[in-house]
């Protein structure tokens, strides 16, 4: 198991109460930041939910700052709500603040279609 996650609370006997299940993603993802210039991190997007993502990468994102994800060639804007530093990498939840949006498409959320002709570890979680 992994770092603890703040977002998540417990009641008295020990059950998580999240507000949105999350679901294993494991997809390849590209993360930018604007700080002072535009810094882009090659990392995985280890889990979803409705509100957000659980990110896995290897330098640290700053507290608040709103990160642009790409995945399968889709985009979402999320902010960062907590980074750790977790067995050689960081882990760092986000939340959603916009829709996903398919570059080149006529409407943002379009359906994501992600290749199946990948490897597994390269396959395309189907985002909310």
């Amino acid at each position: 198991m992994g770092p603890q996650d703040p977002a998540v609370t417990t009641d008295k006997s020990g059950v998580e109460s999240r507000i949105e299940p999350r679901f294993n993603a494991d997809t390849a993802a590209t993360i930018e930041t604007i700080r002072g210039q535009v810094k882009t991190w090659e990392g995985r997007i280890a889990n979803v939910s409705g509100n957000g993502f659980q990110l896995v990468l290897g330098e640290p994102l700053e507290l608040g700052e709103t990160v642009r994800l790409t995945a399968c060639g889709n985009q979402v804007l999320a902010e960062v709500r907590y980074c750790v530093q977790a067995a050689g990498s960081f882990v760092a939840g986000a939340e959603r603040v916009g829709e996903w949006v398919v570059p080149g498409s006529a409407a943002p959320g379009e359906p994501v279609k992600c290749p199946r002709s990948r490897p597994p570890m390269d396959t395309c979680a189907q985002p909310r």
